[in-house]
């Protein structure tokens, strides 16, 4: 009853904004402002569309990842206060703590920024085979900013360290492993070579 009542008033409306337009002196200017209106609209309803639409993906996303929590015994449903609530289990905890070592042994983004000096600084390393993704993280590190290998482990180039590096360094528990020169007179070889001329 209440359906059909609000359709026949909205039919009302539509037959008065019907009159309106036709009757309108400018009949013209306000069609054309009428149509931007309604085009504004329409735009509008399909952004709260879209805006609804990606609510209700990410609701199903995050009830699909609860229920595989649940099923794998890292969270159970409990009721508290006559509310359902998500408690993590014992099993959860350990998986939580597994995760947490994983992210504190995870590589950082390779990429700092480069400042150029004119020193050349030399960096030799000797980092033991068991954390070779470490020392594959550092050669790239080297060659982002920059610097050019001499041997696997000995890189040089007239770019300064970035202070986030040494700090990611020490992170990962490779300074001990690392050593860091700053060479600030040509080396000798050169002095040989102008003897010999």
């Amino acid at each position: 009853m209440q359906i059909l009542t609000a359709i026949g008033e909205t039919s009302v409306r539509v037959g008065d904004i019907l009159r309106v337009m036709v009757e309108h002196p400018n009949r013209e200017a306000f069609l054309t402002k009428s149509f931007k209106n309604l085009a504004a609209i329409e735009r509008k309803r399909e952004k709260s569309k879209a805006v609804r639409e990606e609510c209700f993906r990410r609701a199903n996303r995050c009830k699909n990842l609860v229920a595989w929590l649940k099923r794998d015994g890292i969270v159970k449903q409990v009721i508290l206060k006559k509310q359902k609530c998500i408690c993590i289990t014992s099993k959860g905890r350990k998986y939580r703590e597994t995760l947490l070592k994983r992210q504190e042994n995870a590589l950082p983004e390779p990429h700092y920024t480069k400042r150029k000096q004119k020193r050349t600084v030399i960096v030799a390393f000797d980092i033991p085979e068991k954390e070779k993704g470490k020392r594959a993280w550092l050669r790239q590190a080297l060659k982002n900013i920059d610097f050019r290998m001499i041997q696997k482990s000995v890189w040089f180039g007239r770019t300064e360290i970035p202070l986030e590096m040494l700090g990611d360094l020490q992170r990962l528990r490779l300074i001990e492993f690392v050593e860091i020169f700053s060479v600030t007179q040509k080396g000798s070889l050169r002095n040989l070579k102008k003897q010999k001329r």
